[in-house]
């Protein structure tokens, strides 16, 4: 009997490509872990959270600006959270800040 893929959705926004980066080494990693493991990237300014829904399992990949800042492409897409049903959803955040910067 074949096993079953588990597929997860990592929705990510990035400015300077950090948060990128983390996604595709979080990608890599998972895929390392099991060979069923399917994690498929999106970057929120091209995509819509609604596609969020698709998944059981997610992360979200958010860096913060300034003090505490969302990124832009997060900032503009937060509200639509709000109207997501993640219901029985198990969802996952990291997030990338500046600790020398911003103490």
């Amino acid at each position: 009997m074949p096993t079953k893929e588990l597929k997860i959705g990592l929705f990510y926004g990035s400015t300077t490509c950090y948060t990128e980066m983390a996604a595709e080494k979080i990608q890599t990693q998972l895929h390392e872990l099991s060979d069923r493991c399917q994690v498929e990237l999106f970057d929120i300014k091209d995509t819509n959270l609604k596609k969020s829904e698709e998944y059981n399992l997610l992360i979200f990949g958010i860096s913060t600006w300034d003090f505490g800042e969302l990124q832009e492409d997060w900032e503009s897409s937060w509200q639509d959270i709000k109207d997501l049903n993640l219901a029985g959803k198990t969802v996952a955040l990291y997030g990338l800040g500046d600790q020398l910067g911003y103490a």
